[in-house]
Formats: structure tokens, C-alpha cells, sequence
């Protein structure tokens, strides 16, 4: 099966995940990607997260968890909602 997929990049400290959830939530149904982070209570330890294939419930949890003064990096692939048929 041939599927489209986008890239979304983002990276700083307050960023406006709000229009960037827009973004994803509209190129696609599942998410592929990883969200590396500073731990809040020590800013020298970063922390990894990795997830692949989850639907949109499961991304909207997760960039819930990112708390705006975090320096964060986003990289998230946005699977196509309607894959290219077989040939």
C-alpha cells in the first residue's frame, strides 16, 4: 500500500501548539513521531518520547502533556487519511 505522509517540524520554548495541532490534525488520522523535551525539575536532563501509529485522541493526550515554558522539539508525521489505492 502506497500512503502520503507529512513532516512537521517544531522546535523552542512557548510555542503555540494549538495552531500547530490544527496543522497535524487536518493532514491526517495517525501519527508517527517523537517529542524530546527538558524535564521540569531539572533543566540539564532532557527526556524522549517516541510513539508510532497513534490516532488523534492519542496525540491530543499527548501534546496536552508539553507544558509551554518546556523547551521542546517536535517532529511528527501525519499519515494520509485516505491511502492511494492498490495498483
Amino acid at each position: 500500500m502506497d500512503t502520503s505522509e507529512k513532516v512537521f517540524k517544531l522546535s523552542g520554548k512557548n510555542l503555540d501548539l494549538d495552531s500547530f495541532r490544527k496543522k497535524i490534525f487536518e493532514s491526517g488520522t495517525t501519527f508517527s513521531g517523537s517529542i524530546t523535551y527538558n524535564n521540569s525539575e531539572n533543566s540539564d536532563t532532557r527526556s524522549l518520547m517516541v510513539f508510532d501509529f497513534v490516532n488523534k485522541a492519542n496525540i491530543d493526550y499527548i501534546l496536552d502533556d508539553i507544558s509551554k515554558d518546556q523547551e521542546v522539539i517536535l517532529e511528527i508525521f501525519a499519515h494520509a487519511s485516505n491511502p492511494k489505492k492498490l495498483q
